[in-house]
């Protein structure tokens, strides 16, 4: 993880939900600078039993002076760059897996956020300014339409809400299709509704996609696509575009199909994936339905 940032005050955690923060809430990690001058970092965790012992280090800080900062995730824990300078590593007390949010916060100007994987290195890191310009968590979404990470490095199945609604928005996701599953989908739905406005469906047991909508306690008239452009254990990128009339899909960089809103699009603000599908990167970014 690589973060560019302007600084004040700053705090990172990785933890493992993107709810917001409650008594319960799980955080592996946490990186704390309260004041720049006092050149100090604090390294903690937090559980159920609140914050854990404190670890401090000596950093170099100048208010107002950008610097970059790497968290790498290893086996046994975490290793932490700022500006080229490499701190002790700080052993894990919580399984790394746990980790599936991030959250940035302080009187920080944030200029980039850089997801890598070190062992597969992936084309999403390749469009890292497009993917990456600023994430935020969800609580942050209502309140401005910045860029946020909703999952990453996760099995299916997930529910998350989609703070702020798709209109003027895309919902980025890459992942990988277990085999021995004849399909997967993508939901977008209104919260506390059976109501679907997409169900956008991959079937692998009949070589084609699926597109449909679910209202009043009934699927209504369904579009397929006699195309099936995704291979089990084969990484994909899917990109839906949304605005006030309809979604436009694209797999990778390959326009399949746009579908007419049926709903009213404004009440989109649920997303579903089901099991099957190993989901590297899920993202929500400001965007438009492209024309071509």
């Amino acid at each position: 993880l690589v973060l560019l940032f302007v600084l004040c005050s700053l705090y990172i955690d990785l933890r493992k939900s993107t709810v917001e923060w409650k008594e319960e809430t799980l955080a592996p990690f946490h990186i704390g600078v309260r004041d720049p001058s006092t050149n100090a970092i604090a390294l903690n965790s937090y559980d159920h039993c609140g914050w854990q012992e404190q670890v401090d280090h000596e950093a170099s800080f100048c208010g107002g002076e950008k610097f970059h900062i790497v968290i790498q995730i290893t086996s046994t824990g975490y290793l932490v760059t700022i500006n080229d300078i490499i701190y002790p590593e700080f052993h894990k007390r919580h399984d790394v897996r746990d980790v599936r949010a991030i959250y940035i916060g302080g009187v920080v100007n944030l200029s980039k956020v850089s997801i890598k994987n070190l062992e597969e290195p992936a084309d999403f890191e390749e469009d890292a300014n497009t993917y990456s310009e600023g994430l935020t968590n969800q609580i942050e979404i209502c309140r401005n339409n910045d860029p946020v990470l909703l999952q990453l490095n996760q099995e299916s199945p997930l529910n998350c809400t989609i703070a702020g609604g798709m209109i003027c928005r895309k919902l980025v996701f890459k992942g990988i299709p277990f085999s021995g599953h004849a399909r997967f989908h993508v939901n977008f739905k209104e919260v506390n509704s059976n109501d679907i406005a997409l169900q956008f469906q991959v079937h692998f047991d009949q070589q084609k996609c699926v597109m449909n909508s679910f209202e009043c306690g009934s699927w209504k008239e369904e579009f397929v696509i006699n195309d099936l452009p995704f291979e089990y254990n084969k990484e994909f990128m899917l990109t839906f575009f949304c605005d006030n009339t309809e979604f436009v899909i694209f797999q990778d960089d390959h326009k399949m199909a746009s579908f007419c809103h049926r709903l009213p699009p404004y009440k989109i603000s649920f997303l579903e994936i089901n099991e099957g599908v190993k989901i590297l990167a899920l993202a929500l970014l400001p965007g438009y339905s492209p024309s071509t």
